[in-house]
């Protein structure tokens, strides 16, 4: 049979565990970090719990999103924060401040322009300025970019028909003849070595350099070396001058070439 004290022991015990298990399952009032409550007054921020507390500018703690840009009360200035602030610059803040542009790396930064750096931001192509600027070319610009060979089917500036046949003869049809030294096609057996003459307001070429020619009444005529003097009214050449009266003929030449 149990003593009476032994009774009460087990009372008294059974009393304070249950006492204990009711006092730990009450919840605390004590504000900590977490509880969905930001609890200035017990020193919770936005830095100490930003759990709880949202980063506003002016609680004297630069957290969050907060810069000295964005918020100046809370964020000073501080060289290696990752923004170029206040008097920062790349000379005393390279962490922060990125390097100025340097004209004539090439690139066109921000700030540089083609009135302060033609070198790196040239101005925009202009066709028919004669100049080939960057981004022309003979194909969208040949005024600019042409580039004259001989062989392109063009008789260009600079090029002619002792230097360059193929772009600048007369095209002249087969049975045709060709001078350099003109721009017109003679018919076959002309001497092109000779001289050039105009007659009624046309071009004339001797067939021999050795032959004498005359302009008669705007009609060109050649007399062979043999015969060179030219009678109108007989239209035939003689040996020595003839009795011809009626001659309205001029002697162009001594001899139709050098």
């Amino acid at each position: 049979m149990r003593s009476l004290n032994g009774i009460r022991s087990l009372r008294l015990f059974g009393l304070m565990a249950m006492l204990t298990v009711s006092i730990a399952g009450c919840p605390s009032n004590d504000p900590y970090c977490g509880d969905g409550e930001c609890q200035l007054g017990d020193g919770e921020s936005a830095s100490t719990c930003p759990q709880d507390c949202e980063a506003v500018c002016g609680d004297g703690a630069c957290t969050g999103a907060e810069t000295h840009a964005a918020c100046a009360r809370d964020c000073p200035v501080a060289c290696g924060d990752g923004s170029c602030d206040g008097a920062e610059t790349y000379q005393n803040c390279p962490d922060d401040c990125p390097a100025p542009p340097v004209c004539g790396d090439g690139v066109c930064d921000p700030g540089e322009s083609t009135a302060n750096c033609a070198a790196d931001c040239p101005p925009s192509a202009v066709c028919g300025n004669g100049v080939c600027e960057a981004g022309e070319n003979a194909s969208n610009c040949a005024p600019d970019c042409y580039v004259a060979y001989c062989g392109n089917g063009v008789c260009d500036f600079g090029e002619s028909e002792y230097d360059c046949f193929a772009d600048c003869n007369d095209h002249c049809s087969f049975n045709q003849v060709d001078c350099f030294a003109d721009d017109y096609c003679w018919t076959s057996g002309t001497n092109c070595s000779g001289y050039l003459y105009s007659c009624g307001g046309s071009p004339w070429r001797c067939n021999s350099n050795s032959d004498w020619a005359y302009c008669c009444s705007n009609a060109f005529v050649t007399c062979p070396a043999s015969y060179p003097y030219y009678c109108p009214a007989t239209n035939l050449c003689y040996s020595a001058p003839p009795n011809c009266s009626t001659a309205t003929c001029s002697l162009v030449t001594a001899d139709c070439g050098p």
